[in-house]
């Protein structure tokens, strides 16, 4: 029964995480960089970019997806009026930083939310390019 516990568990986080990344991915092919911008005005203000909760990933591995959609489809930093594209890079390379530093992690909700992070990262791309082509053939 534990097994089946944890399993449903990482089921449910995997789910909405990925949910909530694929909103961002198609928010951002629809919207481009207004997007971005909407979210960096609002949840950067918000907490920490290395906390997830069960609905939603970390703000790091959001803005993570939001910077490869936007490579995606084709907008670079380099074309973004020069203070965004400080901002775009500073929490990119932020958000990078938190993604790829190992933290000692103590409790079980802690190994659960790295082992999800782990997972749910792993298939970014997949994400992405599902979330583009969706907002190109509607």
């Amino acid at each position: 029964q534990l097994v089946a516990d944890v399993g449903a568990d990482i089921d449910e986080l995997v789910q909405a995480w990925l949910e909530e990344l694929f909103s961002d991915a198609l928010g951002t092919s629809l919207f481009g960089p207004a997007f971005m911008v909407s979210i960096l005005e609002v949840l950067l203000t918000t907490g920490s970019l290395d906390r997830g909760t069960a609905t939603h990933p970390p703000l790091a591995a959001r803005l993570q997806c939001i910077g490869r959609t936007l490579q995606h489809i084709g907008f670079r930093s380099e074309n973004f009026p020069q203070n965004l594209r400080q901002r775009f890079e500073t929490v990119m390379a932020d958000a990078n930083t938190v993604l790829t530093t190992t933290n000692a992690v103590s409790s079980s909700g802690e190994r659960l939310d790295a082992l999800v992070r782990t997972l749910v990262l792993g298939h970014l791309d997949e994400v992405v390019v599902a979330a583009v082509e969706h907002a190109r053939s509607s």
